[in-house]
């Protein structure tokens, strides 16, 4: 609002200023939503691991989709590779799975997708912390690793 009193270039310096202004929120809330991001990628779970199998390393990654894990049934991919990564044939993966809470368990043998992955659907029925232990089986060794595992609602 111009009053008798307001010069016009003050008119013209408050529009600037009030426009920066403007900017400067808008800049905030990118800066903002940014951080939030970073700090979510930086939280995500690592699934992964060495274990030793028949004498030999093996390198192992749990893929799950949604990460962190939902509700209801969710795949599940298991990289194998060795140190030079490259993969692993297993003769057997099995993931077993639960919440910390609860006893019970379910296994599910995974079938090989290709060479080194293993794929297959899990359920978990709980929000909550739980885990999954994968096992693998290389002629008569078997190795196994548990990962603990962060479950949301999904909604």
């Amino acid at each position: 609002m111009i009053t008798g009193s307001d010069r016009p270039g003050d008119v013209a310096i408050r529009a600037r200023r009030t426009r920066l202004g403007f900017y400067l929120i808008g800049l905030g809330l990118v800066a903002f939503a940014a951080l939030a991001l970073a700090a979510t990628v930086l939280r995500a779970p690592r699934h992964s691991g060495t274990i030793e199998v028949a004498g030999q390393l093996v390198q192992l990654r749990v893929g799950l989709i949604p990460d962190p894990p939902k509700t209801g049934p969710i795949p599940v991919q298991i990289t194998l590779t060795d140190s030079s990564g490259s993969p692993v044939a297993a003769e057997e993966v099995i993931v077993r799975y639960s919440m910390t809470r609860q006893e019970a368990q379910e296994t599910r043998a995974l079938p090989g997708a290709s060479a080194g992955i293993f794929q297959a659907q899990v359920r978990f029925a709980d929000v909550g912390s739980g885990w999954i232990e994968v096992v693998i089986r290389l002629g008569r060794s078997e190795g196994r690793l548990r990962l603990p595992v962060e479950v949301r609602p999904n909604i």
